[in-house]
């Protein structure tokens, strides 16, 4: 179906409605539709636009500035400090004790015994000795057995008691006064210089880049339906 086509069949139904309402008859036979042919105008416009537009504009900010400032401080410092205090210091002495020990010991007790021994009851006599036979005195052995009593010393052991001395090492706490050096802790106010950041407001200019709404003219392009013969 073309434009033209469509167009005809508008307009006939638009021309059949007026009758339809008033109670007129359908007619038998639909007018001959016109032929409609689309008309291009052109025209202007003014609408409204948003832009980006650069503006200069007074502002203020806070930066921070370097400031040099004379300030007063606590400061602690060790001072050395030297006194007298009580030490106390362990000693080894020598501590002599009595103590009763018992201790064995040898002891000799004279005892008589009868003993048996062989003596020598012989005698001298002169024998030639040699080849000359020179005489000379010699001694003629005569071993006899003889008991005499004899007192001899024995031996044993005996458990005696005895005091003694014994020395031993005590530990003994010594005070005594000692000189001591320590640092105490001193607090001092001392003034110095310092750099600090402060904030301070600064004035400038600066270019902002702003949107506003701009009236701009275009031109477009109208499209509608006419009629073929006009």
């Amino acid at each position: 179906m073309t434009i033209r086509t469509l167009a005809a069949a508008v307009a006939a139904a638009a021309l059949a409605l007026p009758a339809l309402a008033a109670g007129h008859k359908k007619p038998a036979c639909p007018p001959e539709p016109c032929a409609m042919v689309p008309e291009y105008t052109t025209a202007t416009r003014t609408v409204m636009k948003c832009q980006m537009v650069e503006e200069k504009r007074v502002v203020t900010v806070m930066e921070r500035v370097p400031e040099e400032r004379l300030v007063r401080r606590a400061v602690c410092r060790m001072v050395p400090e030297t006194r007298e205090v009580d030490v106390v210091r362990h000693v080894r002495v020598p501590v002599i004790e009595e103590k009763t020990v018992t201790r064995c010991v040898k002891v000799s007790t004279p005892v008589e015994k009868t003993v048996t021994r062989c003596v020598d009851m012989g005698h001298v006599e002169c024998q030639p000795v040699g080849c000359k036979g020179t005489l000379k005195p010699v001694w003629v052995s005569n071993p006899v057995m003889q008991t005499d009593t004899v007192v001899v010393n024995e031996t044993h052991r005996e458990k005696v008691q005895q005091t003694v001395q014994k020395v031993r090492m005590q530990r003994e706490a010594v005070c005594e006064k000692a000189r001591v050096t320590t640092c105490r802790p001193v607090m001092e106010m001392v003034e110095e210089k310092c750099v600090v950041m402060v904030c301070r407001p600064v004035t400038k200019e600066v270019v902002v880049r702003v949107p506003r709404m701009v009236p701009v003219t275009e031109t477009y392009t109208v499209c509608r339906m006419v009629p073929a013969g006009k």
